[in-house]
């Protein structure tokens, strides 16, 4: 008798062709022709859009259940319910086939055992692509005249509404805390990190119920037209793109729409905020705004933390005027979590820049200087090295800055309307391209932990850039990055902590 398997999906459980019924379907079939259903493999909740083949569970059991011997046949409804990629679907095809399975479709009546049937499925497997980009066209449309009819698509409410049938209600539970955020804004003069540390300190609670305000969303509240009743649609669109250097990732592109291309229909619901308020803080916000460029890479970026919080010192600039009215530009290091969480995340630390720097560089010349004459030590040196703890260190090191940059990622996405589309995607990569070179560089340290490997630093090559520091080859910045470990900053107390590379070897 036949070995047979039933392989069904559905993207999610509104979809009307239910598991059910295609399993039903399907058995009915199998039953017909006298097969025996030694399987039913069901992919419940998984789009075929987004996800793909390999990734589903129901497929990876069927694929393993074919290399023991235990199916012969795999039947599924239509090619739709398999993949809607072409490529996809037929390297799946291809792939069921070189196992020695025989696979049908009952809506195509395809057969992989007739002449033909690859050149067949690639144009069935084509049909099914071009099904769904209509299905999807047609869901878009639905849903931006939804929009322009003032109902609310765009997932889940903002906070201080509610979404009932479809519409906007106030909630007054909570619009209140929109309110009084506006009128601090407008009325008091406070700005976001003020209205956040307001808000944190009185306890009032974020849209999560849990949690630290954070001066991003508190920017995201004062710029959003659903609170003077405005619905916008069509800031984006998405795209589902496939990696085509691995078998299992297919990811959706968001591209951000120009401006005049937004749809926005007003008076969709009732407003939390006053049109005219809300108006008024736009222009405030307008003009306080200012235009974010790329971080720049000061001499103690990634090396500056601050002692309170552990954070990383980054550089910002501040103007004051003088009595004569000459404006004049100050470059200061600053606790980055105080700059995104306000005084509730950390009470921060800040110094002029070119005083943490000339303290810094001073020393790290006196400290090349005692390495430089230092005959003892370098005579020893090549028998030193890394203990356990150190390349313990190193990895805590890492995670650490994972961490943050994983953060300054979730903080640039909230901030995204605050760039310009080449910009945002310019600092979105070299963020990503950090955080990988971070895993790797943490991959690689536990790898040597694990397998209890002991590296030598290379004598000659330290030696040699420390000559290159004092003939002027190697600046003062890189030599900086070369060989300090962390500047650990604590203002209040008068320190600044300068941890070297070589301080464990001495």
């Amino acid at each position: 008798m036949v070995k047979c398997a039933i392989y069904a999906r559905v993207s999610s459980d509104k979809q009307a062709d239910s598991i059910e019924h295609q399993v039903s379907l399907l058995t009915e079939y199998a039953k017909e022709r006298r097969w025996e259903v030694t399987g039913v493999y069901e992919d419940e909740a998984v789009s075929a859009t987004r996800i793909t083949l390999w990734q589903r569970p129901a497929m990876k059991r069927l694929l393993d259940d074919a290399d023991q011997g235990k199916i012969q046949v795999v039947l599924f409804k239509g090619i739709s319910r398999l993949a809607r990629d072409v490529e996809e679907a037929v390297g799946t095809a291809n792939r069921l086939k070189a196992k020695g399975l025989r696979i049908l479709s009952l809506e195509e009546n395809f057969d992989s055992n007739n002449v033909d049937s690859e050149f067949f499925f690639t144009i069935y497997a084509a049909l099914a692509r071009q099904e769904v980009e209509k299905l999807s066209i047609r869901v878009r449309y639905g849903q931006r005249q939804a929009a322009k009819s003032g109902k609310w698509v765009t997932g889940k409410p903002p906070y201080g509404y509610k979404n009932v049938g479809g519409r906007l209600i106030v909630d007054e539970d909570s619009a209140w805390i929109i309110r009084r955020i506006f009128d601090l804004y407008l009325n008091d003069g406070f700005g976001a990190r003020k209205i956040c540390d307001y808000l944190n300190e009185n306890n009032i609670p974020t849209a999560m119920g849990k949690g630290r305000w954070r001066i991003a969303r508190v920017c995201q509240i004062l710029q959003n037209p659903a609170y003077k009743g405005a619905v916008v649609h069509s800031r984006t669109r998405k795209e589902v793109i496939r990696d085509y250097d691995s078998d299992s990732i297919k990811r959706t592109k968001i591209t951000h729409n120009a401006r005049d291309e937004w749809g926005i229909t007003e008076n969709a619901h009732e407003a939390i905020i006053p049109v005219e308020i809300f108006d008024r803080v736009q222009q405030r916000l307008k003009k306080h705004r200012k235009r974010r460029k790329p971080n720049k890479r000061y001499p103690l970026s990634g090396i500056a933390t601050c002692s309170k919080c552990g954070g990383s010192m980054v550089v910002v600039k501040k103007k004051n005027r003088k009595p004569s009215g000459k404006t004049f530009t100050y470059w200061y290091y600053r606790c980055s979590t105080y700059l995104n969480d306000g005084k509730t995340g950390c009470t921060g630390q800040t110094i002029r820049r070119e005083n943490l720097e000339e303290i810094v560089f001073n020393d790290l010349e006196n400290e090349l200087k005692k390495w430089r004459n230092d005959r003892e030590f370098w005579e020893n040196f090549s028998l030193v090295d890394h203990t356990e703890k150190e390349i313990s260190r190193e990895i805590e090191n890492v995670e650490r800055r994972i961490k943050k940059l994983n953060k300054d990622v979730k903080d640039l996405f909230d901030q995204r309307d605050l760039f310009d589309e080449e910009m945002y995607r310019g600092v979105m990569q070299d963020k990503r391209k950090e955080i990988e070179n971070a895993r790797q560089q943490r991959d690689e340290l536990k790898e040597r932990l694990e397998n209890g490997e002991r590296e030598s630093i290379n004598i000659e090559e330290i030696r040699e850039k420390i000559e290159d520091y004092f003939s002027g080859k190697l600046n003062p910045t890189d030599a900086a990055n070369t060989f300090i470990q962390q500047v650990i900053v604590n203002k209040e107390a008068g320190t600044i902590k300068i941890e070297y590379i070589l301080d464990d070897r001495r």
